[in-house]
């Protein structure tokens, strides 16, 4: 039991001690990482995380912990997921999986890449409004839906470009290009379409009027910005022909690249740009209609006003927007899964760029003769007004709406509670023998990943001899058939039943067991 007066004691000082050790901005990247590492955690207790993402991240970083290529049979047997998307950034997280195998790893990895985002979105901040304004723009960025809605969505590669595209705009403000050139490199390596970004930090390089300290020593020139700019420019152009036009059909089944979906226009990236160039009103028609995607926008701007659009800075969104926007799959157009997390760091340090500037403007204004007392009081609240509408904006929309903010789960207390679902899960699964192939109902399989070879229903290439379903859910996985049908389809290839509890089905067929199913 810890005396009353020692509790006190912690209370008042502890918090300042870490705050002059690591920086207050170091204190909340650490307790976003705990909110968002125990939500995640909670989420994959109950059975909600899946197979796509998680799943199939866990099956190729797992891979590449044993130094083999990174396979996820989730995605279809043999398939690597470098012919899906040019991600070779996952590699980075091998070395945990010595320590703990475990897909829970991508959600703690992930939970703690956003946290990390925070620090240099408060340091951008506090040059311009100070430390405890910049906290408070730190917290309403960490926990804004975006991020909220990401970690609610399991695992992916961008959670890298958050925290890369954040250190990015803060060393482009303090115009440390070396910084600015290596967080790019980092980029390139998160996945293909990262080369548009990157090529547009370039041109923001380049054009800016340059006022370093002249080129010193062999590398010297990386101090100059327009050099560095011209050199950006030229690698992201380069890496994403490369990874899309070489790379990842070389590696990918089909021996094409999956995402180019911009039927409208044009059958590649010259012919887009091309369309673009000589029908920018039909681009610009099609960037927001239908609705859904004017909707997706307007949520994406409402939380900071509309500020971002008076900085140079949300230039950097224009790729990953028009990525999503222009596109043909419908999926990308709205607010759901992690699409959005992206341009959260963008839109933020845009917005508090705008503000930056706006405040002394507008004080200069409103000392000119004759401006009313208002005005004075105005210039100097507009920061404060504007930082009360970000917080609240994260405040009122975790506690009224778990669409948006999930977050609101961990408040409801429907985070940290068992349904009956997951003890009749975890009553099937206890007799899945070892070393099988298993085919897995989507919320089932990165619960599996860690012990069995998995694959969706239907997807083994008759590897599996096991398979589970939930028939409580309205599709086993991506793509995959309802429970019913896919239960028809196992019992026309001879599986038979073996264990039902509630929705829960266990079956199994007679069969050779591939030796590939015993090394997962």
């Amino acid at each position: 039991m810890i005396p009353a007066a020692t509790s006190e004691w912690l209370a008042r000082r502890l918090p300042r001690w870490l705050a002059r050790t690591f920086g207050w901005e170091c204190l909340l990247a650490l307790a976003a990482f705990a909110i968002y590492g125990a939500y995640a955690l909670s989420r994959h207790a109950q059975y909600l995380t899946a197979g796509y993402d998680l799943g199939l991240f866990d099956q190729a970083v797992r891979a590449y912990s044993h130094f083999q290529a990174p396979v996820a049979p989730l995605k279809g047997v043999g398939y690597s997921v470098l012919g899906d998307h040019f991600s070779p950034i996952l590699v980075v997280l091998a070395p945990v999986y010595w320590v703990w195998s475990d897909p829970r790893v991508l959600l703690l990895a992930q939970a703690a890449l956003f946290g990390l985002s925070a620090i240099p979105v408060v340091r951008f901040a506090a040059r311009r409004f100070g430390t405890p304004r910049a906290l408070a723009i730190g917290a309403a960025y960490v926990f804004s839906w975006p991020l909220q809605g990401a970690v609610d969505f399991d695992f992916h590669e961008i959670a890298f470009a958050v925290p890369l595209l954040a250190f990015l705009i803060d060393a482009l403000d303090r115009r440390a290009v070396r910084s600015v050139v290596l967080a790019c490199l980092g980029l390139l390596l998160v996945r293909e379409d990262m080369g548009a970004v990157v090529a547009m930090v370039g041109v923001i390089l380049a054009l800016r009027r340059d006022d370093a300290a002249p080129p010193v020593g062999r590398f010297g020139w990386l101090r100059t910005g327009r050099a560095a700019g011209v050199a950006l420019v030229v690698s992201g152009i380069l890496t994403f022909w490369l990874a899309t036009d070489v790379f990842i059909p070389a590696v990918a089944p089909t021996g094409t690249f999956a995402y180019w979906d911009y039927p409208a226009l044009g059958q590649d990236l010259p012919s887009a740009l091309r369309y673009a160039v000589t029908h920018p009103i039909d681009v610009a028609r099609l960037f927001v209609t239908p609705a859904v995607k004017l909707h997706t926008l307007t949520m994406l701007f409402v939380p900071t006003l509309f500020a971002a659009f008076a900085s140079p800075y949300l230039l950097l969104a224009l790729p990953v927007l028009a990525e999503r926007m222009l596109n043909s799959r419908t999926y990308l157009w709205t607010t759901e899964f992690h699409y959005s997390a992206v341009t959260a760091p963008i839109i933020v340090m845009a917005a508090v760029d705008t503000l930056g500037r706006l405040a002394p403007a507008v004080k200069r204004w409103s000392r000119r003769p004759g401006r009313a007392a208002w005005s004075t009081y105005l210039s100097v609240r507009i920061p404060d007004l504007w930082i009360a509408w970000v917080v609240g904006a994260v405040v009122v929309g975790t506690a009224v709406s778990v669409a948006m903010y999930p977050l609101n789960r961990m408040l409801t207390g429907a985070a940290f509670t068992r349904p009956a679902r997951v003890g009749q899960i975890e009553s099937v699964l206890a007799h899945l023998p070892r070393s099988v192939c298993v085919e897995a109902d989507d919320r089932m399989a990165p619960h599996l990943t860690s012990g069995w070879l998995v694959t969706l229903p239907t997807r083994s290439d008759s590897l599996a001899t096991w398979l589970v379903l939930d028939l409580s859910q309205t599709t086993t996985g991506w793509q995959a058939p309802a429970p019913a049908i896919a239960m028809a389809d196992a019992e026309a290839r001879g599986f038979r039943e073996v264990l039902r509890d509630g929705p829960i089905v266990l079956m199994s067929r007679d069969g050779t067991v591939d030796p590939r199913c015993s090394a997962p």
